[in-house]
């Protein structure tokens, strides 16, 4: 490896021609070692004690620094000789740097490799999301156009060519996993089947294939193109025999989806109402309430889809006829806080993150302010951690800050602190501990909205409450209660 591997003193060693020496070393050792097994010792010890040494060398190269910094080969570099002597090889570059330029993309940097029997071309450039157009439609049609001139006149030889941008299809792929498990949950929950948004052929059967290991829901397509869809229905429908006595059936499928050339772009249409109630009591106040939609393929950052809402006296609202095209949004709210003793006003926002597919209600208070912001960082971190995932790890983190187990309660957003619930009381039990910890007895001049503030951004950092001052302040107080009962006894 240290004669093949030429690279200068300050460059990383971690190269695809590097790693793809690691694995070929790799798996001839891999090879070797299954050779063993299969040979007798004595018998064919020729053979035995050749394949021992080859390991024990490959092993005593391993052990060298210069493999430290090596990564696994993740995806076999393309063989360019066979597709740069075909006719169209060329055209194919010049198509997208073309479109690229068009569009306003300047100093595109393209690679390409083979995945899954397909030839990927990936784009990257600092302003690529342009090059992919609304809903991918851009990258689409010029995918469509390279597949044309690439395979003209090799109808028995066709090569599919996927572009793709800095990721894009990889993140809307699993954007679409995630939501056909979502709604797969909530066919269950509601006994009563889930209509997914008309998709192509290629989205349908990603749809069929995430579900089909699942034994608590069936899926079938209906409809002709291009308005054919997804059905995810529960196979434990509730139907009522002639006796009055409940059955349970499944139901049919119909998959006879088949894979189309090309790759087409995840997109999922919600239209439906959300609703939730604002924390409000006697000193905050609160007149509307916005719902904005988030993007998956972009860090979850704010799409320019905004929703407005009143607020009534009881902190009650509702959004109507919300068509989201992907189902992942942040609800807010701007609150007034008024003190008591001398009459000033201070701002404070509450919001929610949630995923419509899952859930339509969405209440808003300090704790889900608390879980928002932590899922935040989660979901820009460097680990990248999927919508569910972040909203999970966030709400563990934030139950714990009051020693509280978080898998036995429901999500912060759609707890109702109205109906009896262990839940519930647990809910309201954290935020008395809050309001205490950041000083919401006004009358003795705390900057409650500058410490929760505070301790927003001490536990969104890394999912601990370091300030020592106000979480001792909040124990103190717990010290004096007797929750031996119950947190419903107690509160």
């Amino acid at each position: 490896p240290s004669e093949v591997a030429t690279v200068h003193k300050y460059d990383s060693y971690d190269t695809p021609a590097n790693r793809f020496i690691k694995f070929a070393l790799s798996t001839f050792s891999d090879v070797c070692r299954k050779l063993l097994e299969c040979v007798d010792m004595n018998d064919d010890s020729k053979y035995f004690s050749e394949a021992h040494k080859i390991i024990n060398q490959i092993d005593d190269i391993f052990c060298d620094s210069f493999f430290d910094e090596i990564g696994e080969l993740e995806i076999m570099p393309v063989n360019n000789q066979v597709l740069e002597k075909r006719e169209g090889y060329s055209q194919i570059f010049e198509l997208i740097k073309s479109v690229a330029e068009n569009v306003g993309v300047e100093n595109i940097q393209l690679v390409d490799y083979m995945r899954d029997g397909a030839w990927v071309i990936e784009a990257s450039a600092e302003d690529v999301s342009q090059l992919i157009g609304k809903r991918g439609h851009t990258l689409d049609s010029v995918q469509y156009l390279m597949n044309i001139i690439f395979n003209k006149g090799n109808d028995d030889s066709r090569i599919k060519i996927v572009l793709d941008a800095q990721g894009y299809r990889e993140k809307r792929y699993q954007s679409l996993i995630h939501l056909a498990n979502r709604m797969a949950r909530k066919a269950v929950a509601s006994h009563r089947p889930i209509e997914l948004e008309p998709m192509s052929t290629l989205d349908r059967r990603t749809i069929h294939m995430a579900l089909k290991d699942r034994n608590d829901v069936e899926t079938f397509s209906k409809g002709s193109e291009p308005m054919r869809r997804v059905v995810i229905s529960s196979l434990k429908k509730k139907n009522f025999n002639k006796q009055g006595n409940a059955e349970w059936q499944p139901l049919a499928v119909d998959d006879d989806d088949e894979v189309e050339d090309g790759l087409d772009v995840l997109y999922s249409v919600w239209d439906g109402n959300v609703s939730g109630v604002v924390g409000l009591d006697s000193y905050t106040s609160a007149k509307n309430v916005k719902m904005v939609e988030l993007d998956s393929a972009d860090d979850y950052d704010e799409t320019k889809n905004v929703f407005s809402a009143e607020i009534d006296k009881n902190g009650a609202y509702e959004f109507k006829k919300v068509n989201l095209v992907q189902p992942f949004v942040q609800v807010s709210a701007e609150l007034t806080l008024t003190s008591p003793s001398d009459g000033k006003s201070f701002p404070i926002t509450f919001s929610a993150l949630g995923d419509v597919s899952s859930n339509e209600k969405f209440n808003l208070g300090l704790l889900t302010t608390l879980e928002t912001e932590r899922a935040r960082v989660l979901l820009a971190g460097k680990d990248k951690l999927s919508f569910e995932l972040a909203k999970s790890k966030a709400a563990e983190d934030v139950w714990n800050m009051f020693h509280l187990e978080s898998l036995d309660f429901d999500q912060t957003e759609t707890i109702d602190v109205s109906k009896a619930s262990e839940s519930g009381t647990a809910l309201v039990a954290a935020t008395v501990l809050l309001q205490l910890a950041a000083g919401s007895d006004l009358l003795e001049n705390y900057d409650f909205v500058g410490t929760f503030k505070s301790i927003v951004a001490d536990v969104a950092k890394d999912g601990k409450w370091d300030d020592e001052k106000t979480r001792l302040r909040a124990a103190d107080y717990a010290l004096g209660l007797k929750i031996s009962g119950g947190y419903e006894n107690t509160f």
